[in-house]
């Protein structure tokens, strides 16, 4: 028991200095902390079940012994190699449980990075003899080298992917920003276009309201003059003179309206004159039009003929001109043969 205390001891004392040296490549690509959440525990349930075993009756899925995982799988290691039933090695859980703390990973992710940790804690396991024997171990060092490298390649552009999707967000979050602010400015002016509207209805109605106000004072005051001449007649009315007075302003009326009458009747008379005459200034104006339109005509006819009568002129011109050229011409040669 003593003696796989001391070797776990040596083991951790071993692996820290080489550990350490990749400590920022791999610890501060796959988690900040060592204690895993719920989520990660759920994905390595689900990744690997084999790995998971019960120690005491208790759970241990976020920490697996390497040792029990190279024994599940059928390997055999030296006597000197293998720790206690109940002494595990610290340093190899801590780090598969940091390897495995990983921030809302993708399960093909844990995958990859489970393997690639169980690879290099195998090659520690199979190489691993004592104190510092790693440490001069070609073998080892080369085999490791690319493992760890390969891990930091897939942190690296894992980091690249989840900050260009971030950059991606980051442009369309702000693309909806301008386009909210640019509703926002829109549905501003459409408000302050209707509130405009709603407050010259507002003041325009204010005025119709006082309008109407003036008018119906003006109606009360009309009705109570009208009320008023009204029993003033009513008063003139019940006496005998205005009774004598109103029969006089009646005849007056009916003889003014006999003579409305009779120069109504004239009027009309006139208005039917005038209705005649005014169609015959209508035919005189036809008339007038047909005549201008034949003189248009006529005028054409005539220009037409000047034209054609100058062209004959103009042509009897040149065959006068050309007959007196022949003339011309042929006198004197006829005046030698008669001579001859």
């Amino acid at each position: 028991m003593l003696k796989a205390q001391k070797a776990d001891r040596d083991l951790s004392e071993m692996r820290e200095p080489f550990i350490s040296s990749q400590k920022a490549s791999v610890s501060g690509s796959y988690c900040n902390t060592s204690v895993q959440t719920e989520r990660d525990q759920l994905f390595q349930k689900q990744a690997f079940p084999a790995a998971l075993q019960k120690t005491d009756g208790k759970s241990v899925s976020s920490r697996v012994s390497p040792q029990k995982t190279m024994e599940a799988e059928g390997r055999n290691y030296p006597t000197s190699q293998v720790p206690g039933p109940k002494e595990q090695r610290p340093n190899s859980k801590t780090i598969s449980a940091k390897v495995h703390c990983v921030g809302s990973p993708s399960p093909n992710k844990i995958l990859y990075e489970a393997t690639s940790m169980e690879r290099f804690l195998d090659l520690v396991d199979k190489y691993w003899h004592g104190y510092k024997s790693l440490h001069c171990n070609e073998k080892f060092l080369s085999q490791a080298g690319p493992l760890l490298s390969a891990m930091q390649k897939s942190t690296l552009t894992d980091q690249q992917k989840d900050s260009i999707e971030v950059h991606q967000e980051l442009d369309n979050l702000l693309l909806e920003k301008k386009a909210l602010k640019n509703t926002l400015s829109e549905q501003d002016q459409k408000y302050s276009i209707r509130i405009n509207n709603l407050m010259s209805e507002m003041s325009s109605t204010k005025k119709e309201k006082e309008a109407l106000k003036k008018h119906l004072d003006q109606l009360l005051e009309e009705n109570t003059n009208l009320k008023s001449h009204l029993s003033h007649v009513d008063q003139n009315v019940k006496t005998p003179n205005t009774l004598n007075s109103l029969q006089s302003k009646f005849i007056e009326l009916q003889n003014l309206n006999q003579q409305i009458s009779s120069e109504n009747n004239h009027l009309k008379q006139r208005l039917q004159q005038y209705s005649k005459i005014q169609e015959l200034a209508e035919m005189l104006q036809e008339s007038h039009r047909t005549l201008v339109s034949t003189n248009e005509h006529l005028l054409q006819e005539l220009t037409e003929t000047r034209k054609r009568h100058k062209a004959e002129v103009e042509q009897l011109h040149w065959s006068y001109n050309q007959l007196k050229k022949t003339m011309g011409r042929i006198s004197p040669s006829s005046l030698d043969n008669s001579r001859c």
